[in-house]
């Protein structure tokens, strides 16, 4: 009998050896470099409703000192202010995978759309409450979603419309400081100038990105009556019901064009 309770104390001290490193291995097999839409698919799913859109978020092998409901309601929270900059969430569904791996904070995002909208989220798994809600990483990615890729030489407006709208969008829900965002605007955007031998915003320089994007909604036309457009504007039509003329998402590439 003593030796069988030393075999299941051996095998328990195992288990919690391995655990750890076990996790670890699983969560690296959603850290692919493409999503990995087929592991998702098999994860089960919570399911969260945002305006018309169905976000079904879902977590990967590994422990989070936080609860689900907690990461979950921080994703819809960074959801719903995307949604209430565009006038409505971007697309009609979107994936959201949260991967677990050592440490704390928000370390990483990444949006995909080659099997359908999706992010990809890497937690630290000592995250903490006060880091989720100082964190601009997933209102990033999710605005990625509202803006097709395009080539390298115009990445400035790809990566640039996130980095610009993020922030905005931030403020107007409430989540941070307005004098924050024009103070960063102000200090990080003079360093994305063009140097003589830049070729206009393809330039990778800090800072060029959210001032390129800046530059296209300056460059914007005004309205008939006499408004001008913004950047919000633009958006909003991109995101507007498909009933909405293709017409005028061609206009806009055509304006920020005239940027590069």
């Amino acid at each position: 009998m003593r030796s069988l309770h030393v075999r299941a104390l051996f095998a328990a001290l195992t288990v919690l050896a391995v655990g750890p490193a076990s996790a670890q291995g699983d969560a690296d097999s959603f850290l692919t470099r493409r999503m990995p839409y087929e592991a998702f698919d098999r994860l089960p799913a919570k399911h969260v409703a945002i305006g018309k859109t169905s976000f079904d978020i879902a977590f990967a092998p590994g422990v989070l000192d936080l609860s689900s409901s907690v990461i979950i309601e921080w994703i819809a929270a960074s959801g719903r202010t995307v949604a209430a900059y565009y006038g409505r969430f971007p697309v009609d569904h979107v994936k959201v995978l949260v991967v677990p791996v050592d440490g704390a904070g928000v370390r990483s995002g990444t949006a995909f759309a080659h099997r359908g909208a999706a992010v990809r989220i890497v937690l630290g798994r000592a995250v903490t409450e006060r880091q989720l809600a100082d964190d601009w990483v997933v209102v990033h990615e999710l605005v990625h979603l509202a803006f097709p890729s395009v080539a390298e030489e115009h990445h400035w407006i790809e990566e640039g419309l996130a980095v610009y709208v993020e922030p905005i969008s931030r403020a107007q829900a409430g989540r941070l400081n307005v004098e924050q965002v024009w103070g960063d605007f102000v200090r990080f955007m003079p360093r994305g100038l063009p140097a003589s031998n830049d070729q206009a915003w393809t330039t990778h320089r800090p800072g060029a990105a959210p001032i390129g994007a800046a530059q296209f909604s300056a460059s914007l036309p005004t309205s008939r009556s006499g408004n001008a457009r913004t950047i919000a504007w633009a958006c909003r039509m991109r995101c507007a019901p498909l009933s909405r003329p293709a017409a005028t998402w061609r206009r806009i590439g055509r304006w920020s064009a005239r940027c590069a």
